[in-house]
C-alpha cells in the first residue's frame, strides 16, 4: 500500500520502493514495523525527510495523510470516528515517466488521492480491493489505453474520464462506443494546471 501511493509521486512503484528501501537502511531495519504507532514513527523520522528532499514538504504530508488514513480505515480505527471528507480519487493514466509526477504531484497538492496504473491487471487489481475512483485521466499514447479503457468504463461506470489527446472527434468516437457517458477530451499538451482544474471542477 505505501509503495503504491509513493508511486504516485515517483513516477512508479520501483522508484517508490526504492526510496522506501532507502528509509529502512536509514532505520536499520530490514521491513517496515507491523504496529501502527511504531509504523507512524519510523515514516515521520526515517521517511519524510527523504520525501521532503525529494517531492517537497506539501506533497509528503499529503501522501502520509492518505497513508494514514488508509492504514487506520483498514484497522477498523476510524469506524468509531466521524467521517472526514472523502479526497477525490484520480487514476493516472500516463506513459511520460518524466511528466507523469509532475501531473501527480499537482493533483496531491489540490488534495486529490492518487494512484497510477499501467496495464488492465493493475486496474482489475484496484477495483477487487473495493478502490473508490471519481476521475480518470487517460493519455491515448499510453499502450494499455484501450484495455484500460474498457476496465474503468466496465469496473468504475460513475467515473469522469478525461482523455488526453489530439484526434477529439475520433476519440469521443471510441468512448462512446466503450459505453462511457462521462467524459471530456483535452488536447494532449494541456497545461498541468488545466487538467487539474478539469480533474476537480
Amino acid at each position: 500500500m505505501l509503495a503504491t501511493l509513493l508511486g504516485s509521486a515517483y513516477g512508479s512503484i520501483e522508484d517508490a520502493q526504492t526510496v522506501i528501501d532507502r528509509a529502512l537502511v536509514d532505520g536499520g531495519r530490514a521491513e517496515l514495523p507491523d504496529s501502527g504507532p511504531e509504523l507512524l514513527s519510523f515514516l515521520r523520522a526515517h521517511l519524510v525527510p527523504i520525501l521532503s528532499a525529494d517531492i517537497g514538504a506539501r506533497v509528503t504530508m499529503a501522501l502520509l495523510d492518505d497513508f494514514i488514513a488508509k492504514h487506520e480505515a483498514r484497522s477498523g480505527v476510524r469506524d468509531k470516528e466521524a467521517p472526514e471528507a472523502r479526497r477525490l480519487a484520480v487514476l493516472l493514466v500516463d506513459p511520460d515517466r518524466v511528466g507523469r509526477p509532475a501531473m501527480a504531484r499537482a493533483l496531491l497538492r489540490a488534495r486529490c488521492h492518487v494512484v497510477v496504473v499501467d496495464s488492465a491487471q493493475q486496474l482489475e487489481d484496484l477495483a477487487a480491493a473495493g478502490e473508490a475512483l471519481d476521475v480518470a485521466v487517460v493519455d491515448v499514447m499510453h499502450p494499455a489505453r484501450l484495455a484500460l479503457l474498457v476496465g474503468i468504463v466496465e469496473r468504475f461506470p460513475l467515473a469522469r474520464i478525461i482523455v488526453r489527446s489530439d484526434s477529439g472527434d475520433e476519440t469521443s468516437d471510441l468512448l462512446h462506443g466503450l459505453g462511457a457517458t462521462r467524459f471530456q477530451v483535452v488536447p494532449r499538451h494541456t497545461a498541468v494546471r488545466v487538467l487539474v482544474s478539469a480533474v476537480t471542477g
